[in-house]
């Protein structure tokens, strides 16, 4: 199946309602992850920013 990338708002915006998504909460949701992530140190396991950076995505 060949990628389509939707570059135009109207576009992209149809295809995430047609997924049931919304632009604005999916940029929360990286924003959380990504604040997630930075907030792991050298303390932390090996396989806690990316646990930590899921988790936060993935809770509601």
């Amino acid at each position: 199946m060949p990628t389509v990338i939707h570059k135009e708002p109207w576009d992209r915006d149809r295809r995430l309602r047609e997924l049931g998504l919304d632009r604005e909460k999916l940029i929360e949701v990286v924003k959380a992850m990504v604040a997630a992530r930075a907030g792991c140190t050298l303390n932390d396991a090996k396989s806690a920013a990316g646990f930590l950076s899921w988790n936060a995505g993935v809770k509601g």
